[in-house]
């Protein structure tokens, strides 16, 4: 299901309402809008996620109750003439409108959802929210069918949490359990040899390996070279395939690396 980031509602503010920023009202002055513009807003607003509505308790507040005001102009709204008469809350400075534009110039267009659950046992808490909405992001591409974006997404998480695991295992630990291991630095190992490596270290399963093997033949899919990019294109399959591999792995590194 598509939806609306806090940058996209904004940019439909200032085509719809040109004449926001002089919008300062005196306490309880009611400003006069179309309809048709009022509705719009209305509907985009309620296609953004929650979870991008990043704001501390007072304003969520104050955000959701402008939202309910812009919501009584509409059903109060003079039909006749098609117009939206909205004043501003209590005895603030702004009417709605001006006031949701400017909370939603602080919300993020990418964040995980607060709903999501899972790789706790990350530790280090930007890396755990990078990783989050990363998948947040693929999931949502996903459902938008944008197939491509769903399958790249994926299959770069795969790779950063095997790699994560990695480095927590230590290199020296890794070279004695595998005598395939690059020379190189972990961070300058190929998928392919994260993979090979974090089964020979017992991180992941056996069907986990073939599915993050899946996911590394996905990225062929996106090779510069003209013939490997032509040869198969990003879908359903690859797309599900590669989060499918996001899941097993999160599986297995959870169970490796959660406290009992």
């Amino acid at each position: 299901m598509a939806h609306a980031v806090p940058s996209q509602v904004r940019q439909l503010i200032a085509i719809l309402f040109p004449d926001l920023p002089q919008e300062r009202a005196a306490p309880g002055e009611k400003g006069h809008y179309q309809a048709t513009g009022v509705r719009a807003l209305l509907d985009i607003l309620d296609d953004i996620p929650d979870h991008l509505i990043r704001l501390p308790g007072e304003d969520w507040a104050f955000y959701k109750a402008n939202i309910s005001a812009l919501q009584s102009g509409w059903d109060d709204r003079n039909v006749a003439s098609n117009a939206v008469f909205i004043s501003p809350l209590a005895r603030q400075p702004y009417r709605p409108i001006y006031v949701i534009d400017q909370l939603l110039a602080r919300c993020p267009d990418e964040a995980a959802p607060s709903k999501i659950i899972g790789l706790e046992f990350i530790s280090d808490v930007a890396l755990r929210e990078s990783l989050l909405t990363d998948i947040s992001a693929a999931t949502s591409a996903l459902a938008n069918h944008e197939y491509k974006a769903a399958t790249v997404l994926a299959g770069a998480t795969v790779e950063a949490l095997l790699l994560w695991a990695l480095q927590e295992t230590g290199e020296a630990t890794i070279r004695g359990l595998t005598s395939s291991a690059a020379a190189r630095p972990l961070e300058e190992w190929t998928l392919g040899q994260i993979i090979a490596a974090a089964s020979a270290c017992g991180l992941i399963t056996g069907d986990t390996k073939k599915q993050a093997e899946l996911a590394q033949n996905f990225r062929n899919l996106i090779h510069p070279g003209r013939q490997l990019r032509l040869r198969d294109k990003c879908d359903r399959g690859t797309a599900y395939g590669a989060l499918a591999a996001v899941e097993r792995v999160g599986t297995d590194l959870a169970s490796k690396f959660s406290n009992p």
